[in-house]
Formats: structure tokens, sequence, C-alpha cells
């Protein structure tokens, strides 16, 4: 069963979507458009949502992001520390090749789930 809510940034572009689904005990929080400094705001008041009214694991998805930015890439990275000193987990599902690049020069390329496909 999944449960989606979208939020969409009012203060950017329109075209930046956050969505939050659930698969099974995980949480996934689906990024559409570009993350950038404008959606900032929108991606830290979902995951922080999320943090509170949830239980479980969180995976970040980037399938549908376009490009992320360091601010993205340090908010999340941040909330995937807090997450492991609280015994649950975060990791980010399909990111591009430059993405991979940001979360491993922040050293966070353990957040990213390797399941032997090539990144976009």
């Amino acid at each position: 069963m999944t449960l989606t809510g979208l939020a969409h940034s009012t203060r950017g572009r329109p075209h930046f979507v956050v969505s939050v689904s659930a698969e099974q005990d995980t949480t996934v929080i689906a990024l559409q458009g570009d993350a950038d400094l404008v959606a900032l705001s929108t991606l830290v008041d979902q995951m922080a949502d999320v943090i509170a009214d949830r239980q479980g694991a969180v995976v970040i998805d980037l399938s549908d992001t376009d490009a992320i930015d360091t601010s993205c890439v340090r908010a999340i990275g941040q909330v995937a520390q807090w997450l492991a000193g609280n015994g649950r987990c975060l990791t980010i599902r399909a990111p591009s090749r430059t993405a991979i690049m940001s979360f491993a020069t922040l050293g966070w390329a353990d957040l990213v789930e390797s399941h032997g496909e090539t990144p976009r």
C-alpha cells in the first residue's frame, strides 16, 4: 500500500515536488524537479514531518530529480546522521552521477543504495 502526499514549493519554482509514500516499513521521499536552494525549505519541511510522524527506514528517491545542489545534499546528509544516531537509517535511491559525486565529496557516499545499477 502506498500513501502519497505532495508538497509544492510556494517560494520557488512550482515544478519541484516532494512525494511521501510508504513501502512496507520504509518511508520513501521522492523528489521531482530541481532540488536547489529555492527548494531546500520544502525538502527540509517534508523530511522533518517524516522524522516526526513515521518510524523505520527512510529512502530519498532521486530518480525524477533533474539536479540537486549542495544545500540539499547537506540537509539530507545531516538528517541521515540524526536518524543513524536514533537507530534509523536513510539511503539514497537512483541518484545521477553528479549527485553521487556530491554525496561522496561531502562524505556521505555510503548513503547511496548499491544494486549494481549504472547511475544515470
